[in-house]
């Protein structure tokens, strides 16, 4: 162990530069992808809410703007420059905690260089196929405000300067998603309780973290007044019902009772850890980002990463202390056993998915090559991995303000499914929504007049089912769809088993003559 931590300053070097090579010829997510587009199109003048329809709020679209400047400015590749502006990122916070906890690595070398050990191994190595959502960045930016929460925890005391270093990076990566906020309001409720008096949430860092939140909740409506104005009520009226998983199933899910059982686990292990008020700071955390889970209720795989991550680090300190046989070994040690399984699960669970899979090679990727080469395509679906990363790979513009057709399958349940029915006045308000996105598909149709049009041909559509629906029956209700989709000329279908999505119908509009 001497040895370890001896060469823990190289071997964190070494970490960081292999997971960089690792993650940078690879491909990112599809949400990630689309925030880079989209950020380019932003910068080049089109407008967030109104020519890009997207429910996020626009802090994502803020932290995309250096990728995409670096990505200008030296002719890398888009992915490749965000890949990087992570990794920057993680460095920034990492060496943040390194300094935080200089003077107590001193004093207690073993239990703060395994929870930097943690907390450096899980920001580069948890979300795999997540890599660069917002719930990757999140414990990134947060990382330095726990550790100074852990500090404190300790008695120990944090600098003004660095509490206030730490609590302006967490600020930005808790506002990210207002359900993320459930965390520091828990650790700051854990500091007035541990100390009786509400003065212990007055801190450098506290102030600095929910100033700069507070700040960027009144700069929204200032800067994008039609986020709150149009998107909002839009996205109250039709996301939940199209995106969220019923509470019953949700709760019985399998990632739901996996993050229960992870967060029992360190319950289990606790009395045995070296300093279980230190490694409550992580655990309480993950208490926290798993109500932000549970309030999102959409169980999508990457918004189980700060849980599991957070989860990871409170488990390690006791998982890696003592030897594994003789009379302190785990045998003889049932809590280390429990949390010595919970770290191997975990760490299981970072590696079983690998990089987010690559669209080049795939026969949609190949016929855009074929049909459309630096183009312009867009697509009929509610997938969003239709058309990104894929935009970015085949080298293609995107053809719509949509990054997937987001509102319909809300509408569509609401109207059509087996759940409470609306009231005449609400009935009225989806109708007004489910016929403004098709003129807007129409008119984007219109205005881009893509090359080719991808069409999400499945029986039992994602997020749909188990309604059926049809994009183009949907589409042909529209009047001026009607006058600009014969245009269009089916192309192929796909059906091979490499299309996550198939069956895809291809569609290709049909080449202008001259002087006609």
């Amino acid at each position: 162990m001497n040895m370890a931590l001896r060469r823990a300053p190289l071997i964190a070097a070494l970490a960081w530069l292999g997971a960089l090579l690792y993650y940078l010829p690879g491909t990112i997510n599809h949400d990630s992808a689309w925030s880079l587009y989209s950020t380019g199109q932003w910068l080049n003048g089109a407008r967030f809410y109104v020519d890009l329809v997207e429910i996020n709020p626009p802090l994502i679209f803020y932290l995309h703007v250096p990728p995409v400047l670096l990505s200008r400015w030296t002719g890398l590749g888009l992915m490749p420059a965000f890949v990087l502006s992570v990794f920057l990122m993680i460095l920034v916070s990492f060496a943040l905690c390194v300094h935080i906890t200089r003077q107590a690595r001193v004093e207690e070398p073993y239990l703060w260089t395994v929870l930097l050990a943690g907390a450096l191994a899980t920001s580069l190595c948890v979300p795999m196929g997540s890599f660069g959502q917002r719930e990757h960045i999140v414990v990134v930016l947060s990382m330095g405000y726990l550790f100074a929460s852990a500090i404190r925890a300790s008695g120990r005391s944090v600098g003004a300067k660095t509490a206030t270093a730490a609590g302006l990076l967490a600020a930005v990566g808790l506002s990210l998603k207002p359900y993320f906020l459930l965390v520091p309001l828990l650790l700051e409720l854990r500091e007035v309780a541990r100390k009786r008096s509400l003065s212990a949430a007055i801190r450098p860092d506290s102030i600095a973290l929910f100033s700069v939140v507070l700040l960027y909740g009144v700069s929204v409506p200032v800067f994008h007044p039609e986020y709150l104005r149009d998107l909002v009520p839009m996205a109250l009226a039709t996301y939940a019902r199209g995106f969220s998983v019923p509470l019953g199933p949700f709760l019985v899910q399998g990632s739901t009772l996996m993050l229960v059982g992870m967060l029992g686990t360190y319950l289990i292990a606790r009395s045995a850890t070296p300093m279980p008020r230190v490694t409550d700071t992580f655990w309480l955390a993950a208490v926290g980002f798993f109500g932000a889970y549970v309030w999102q209720m959409k169980g999508f795989p990457y918004h189980v990463v700060p849980v599991l991550a957070l989860v990871f680090i409170a488990l390690l300190p006791l998982a890696a202390h003592g030897p594994l046989v003789g009379d302190r070994g785990l045998l003889h040690r049932p809590r280390r056993l429990v949390s010595l399984l919970g770290v191997v699960v975990i760490t299981s669970l970072i590696f079983s998915g690998g990089r987010y899979p690559s669209t080049k090679g795939t026969p949609l990727y190949e016929l855009i090559q074929r049909e459309a080469p630096g183009g312009t395509i867009a697509a009929f679906g509610s997938n969003m991995s239709l058309g990104f990363p894929l935009v970015i790979e085949a080298g293609v513009r995107w053809g719509s303000r949509f990054p997937t057709i987001w509102p319909v399958p809300g509408v569509w349940h609401s109207l059509h499914g087996s759940g409470p029915r609306p009231s005449p006045e609400q009935e009225r308000e989806l109708n007004e929504i489910m016929d403004w996105t098709r003129r807007a598909v129409a008119e984007d149709l219109q205005r881009f007049r893509p090359d080719l049009v991808i069409v999400d041909e499945r029986p039992r559509k994602s997020l749909f089912d188990p309604l059926e629906f049809d994009w183009l029956t949907w589409a042909a209700k529209d009047s001026l769809f009607a006058e600009v989709w014969p245009d269009y000329t089916l192309i192929e279908r796909l059906r091979s088993p490499a299309e996550r999505h198939g069956p895809l119908a291809v569609y290709g509009r049909e080449p202008e003559i001259d002087g006609l």
